[in-house]
């Protein structure tokens, strides 16, 4: 718990102003000047088949643009196929050298133009990296998911099976922070035959367009069959996006990678005193829209035991989510974890290495 305390204060913690560049040209007479500062009136945005939207932008991120329409609800765009954006509403911007800037924007003609209070902030719209609602509405970096599956079965054999999952992002122009939970319950006529649970969390500083630091990261695990009380393993380290939805043609999903440095500690349910150890670890996440409906995510991470490279860990999550409505989806998930070096219990019964995984649930996303 002191771990996920200490994470939720990091998130809101501030970074350092870095100065205006050069390619940033202030000037009284802009190109084409961004709709007058206002809270009510909407957003719009064209898209390069001249269509337009009218909605609230929810953020610019990883080259992905999403906007809130009353009648489509929430939308996703490659940024790429956005030929016009306005927004009368205060922005906060983030350029390619993580400088800042604030106000109403439109970005067109691969410019963007953003009204300050001594005038107008001209650049080009390839420096353009984030940009999401300012101000103090706190509420608008955040998003999430909440899903949840089960099974029911009577007669000969009276069965439950439950799956609960949530994520909770907070989408800050040089920052995110992302907190994952994953839980299995299960029993068979009384008796509980699974119990496996997993939190997972991050925080994120841009420092690039690819490049990101991660100054702490966590995962805590529990699953009695295993074993295992309580897993605990904060972590640090960095990553980099080889692939970026909206940066260049070839880009269709994002793909990131990184490498993070722990240190795990493990209370065992029964048959043993906990144990510690340093860990090396390589964590990949994909996200691929394979059609405007269907998505598939993918999540691998490996973490070495140091010196005893026997002690590793692996876990793997693919989830298949389709819109079927509204912000409600339906989802398929197949999960593996992977203990390299399982304890015996105090009856000297040692678990087996691997666990597999799959439900059907429902999503909603908020």
């Amino acid at each position: 718990m002191r771990y996920l305390l200490l994470f939720l204060l990091l998130a809101g913690c501030a970074t350092k102003v870095v100065p205006l560049p050069d390619y940033v040209k202030k000037t009284q007479t802009p190109p084409f000047r961004p709709p007058e500062p206002s809270k009510k009136n909407w957003d719009w945005v064209q898209l390069t088949s001249d269509e337009w939207l009218k909605g609230e932008i929810k953020y610019l991120r990883d080259y992905t643009l999403e906007i809130d329409s009353d009648e489509l609800n929430d939308l996703k765009f490659e940024w790429r196929k956005i030929k016009v954006a306005k927004s009368p509403r205060l922005m906060e911007v983030l350029l390619s050298n993580q400088a800042t800037l604030q106000g109403s924007v439109a970005v067109q003609d691969n410019q963007v133009v953003v009204k300050e209070d001594d005038g107008f902030a001209v650049f080009p719209r390839s420096e353009l990296l984030t940009m999401v609602p300012g101000g103090t509405n706190e509420r608008s970096y955040w998003s999430g998911r909440l899903s949840f599956g089960f099974t029911v079965r009577s007669g000969n054999t009276d069965q439950v099976d439950v799956s609960a999952a949530f994520k909770l992002r907070r989408r800050a122009p040089k920052s995110r922070v992302e907190l994952d939970y994953m839980g299995a319950f299960g029993s068979v006529n009384g008796v509980d035959t699974v119990n496996n649970q997993r939190l997972t969390g991050r925080w994120d500083l841009y420092v690039a367009r690819r490049w990101f630091v991660t100054p702490f990261g966590f995962e805590l695990y529990s699953d009695p069959f295993q074993n295992i009380a309580l897993r605990t393993t904060p972590m640090a380290g960095g990553g980099y996006y080889i692939f970026k939805k909206g940066l260049g043609k070839q880009s269709v999903c994002d793909w990131d990678i990184s490498a993070l440095a722990g240190y795990r500690r493990t209370e065992f349910d029964s048959g043993g005193d906990p144990s510690s150890t340093v860990t090396i670890g390589m964590f990949t996440n994909v996200d691929w829209d394979i059609t405007p409906k269907l998505e598939l995510i993918l999540s691998y991470d490996i973490q070495v035991g140091v010196p005893d490279t026997s002690d590793t860990n692996q876990n793997l999550t693919v989830t298949l989510e389709w819109d079927v409505w509204s912000d409600f989806e339906l989802e398929f998930t197949f999960v593996w974890n992977f203990v390299g070096d399982p304890q015996p219990d105090d009856q000297g019964d040692v678990p087996l290495n691997s666990d597999f995984r799959t439900y059907f649930g429902v999503g909603w996303d908020f």
